[in-house]
């Protein structure tokens, strides 16, 4: 019919609500996380759960510092509903110290231009062009602080990460940087909720230290066996036996050497985990940020090959 619009896609967004405390006023929720979702009207592959990293937020994967869509619109492109979440702390998941904890500083520009180098971009063409400095302000102010306990930042975030598989069913998890953590541990409580474990850039190896954020011992290295799913063997190394795992490591970024040996750590366990670095699929100059870089589509395009190949997936 002339003039008529075709829905392609729908969206919206929801809360998942947190632990009830009491506050000197009444009662309180801690550790909230927003949910925002959106998916095509006829799904054609497994729904994607996208964990930002660090101090970052949710906007990380709905768009770039130049403006352009991010992973988000491309997976849902693909096929995929996609869920995107504010860690509790972060984004619109608004924090308090008094509620929840001491909470680190914000990460200053000069923070952000080392750990997003390539993000950011060199050289005197893009500081002449203003792109350099237009990026990493895009950067920094998105960025906010952390909780400064890293290992209950993420356990709030197993938790809700939690709630939020038992709500949408089987989901492919997909985190970049710190995010990871948190999503270890979720996938682990609910292995049969999670069809597959995208880590892009995450830190490790367990029991390592990162400068600046503290000792690994959250995530991989905090699964217990209590906490797995009673129907999967108790060990917890054992708990994401049946989870294909891929780590997506980028040839310029400060962190390589660890998301590497992360990789290689899930492999000796006898996992289903593989390591895809960027410049086996001749995708050159890539840092920290690869979901927020110009070639950002190309970066996603080889996770959502990879899925399509693990998942049985058509490439759309």
């Amino acid at each position: 019919m002339s003039g008529e619009i075709r829905e392609r896609s729908r969206r919206g967004g929801f809360w998942i609500p947190g632990q009830k405390v009491t506050g000197e006023a009444g009662t309180l929720l801690r550790g909230s996380m927003w949910v925002e979702w959106e998916s095509p009207v006829d799904p054609l592959a497994d729904p994607v759960v996208f964990v930002h990293g660090g101090g970052g937020q949710g906007t990380d994967w709905l768009m770039t510092p130049d403006g352009r869509p991010g992973w988000a619109a491309e997976f849902v492109a693909a096929g995929h509903p996609v869920y995107v979440v504010d860690r509790p702390g972060h984004g619109r998941s608004r924090s308090h110290p008094d509620l929840d904890g001491p909470l680190t500083g914000s990460m200053p520009l000069e923070a952000v231009a080392r750990v997003f180098a390539s993000s950011v971009g060199q050289g005197d063409e893009a500081a002449r062009d203003g792109i350099r400095d237009l990026v990493l302000h895009q950067l920094g102010a998105s960025a906010g602080p952390r909780h400064r306990d890293l290992a209950e930042g993420n356990r709030r975030d197993a938790d809700r990460l939690v709630e939020l598989l038992e709500m949408i069913g089987p989901a492919i998890i997909v985190s970049h940087s710190l995010g990871a953590l948190g999503s270890w541990v979720a996938a682990s409580r609910r292995p049969r909720l999670v069809s597959a474990l995208v880590a892009v850039e995450p830190p490790g190896p367990p029991f390592s230290t990162i400068p600046g954020v503290g000792r690994l011992d959250s995530g991989l290295a905090a699964i217990d066996p209590a906490d797995v799913d009673t129907t999967v063997d108790d060990a917890w190394a054992r708990s994401l036996s049946g989870v294909p795992i891929v780590v997506v490591t980028a040839p310029e970024s400060p962190f390589r050497d660890g998301a590497s040996r992360l990789a290689g750590y899930l492999v000796a366990l006898g996992l289903d985990a593989e390591e895809q670095a960027l410049e086996q699929h001749g995708l050159q100059g890539n840092g920290h940020g690869l979901i927020l870089e110009s070639n950002s589509s190309s970066t996603a395009a080889v996770v959502l090959e990879w899925i399509a190949t693990r998942r049985g997936h058509a490439s759309l």
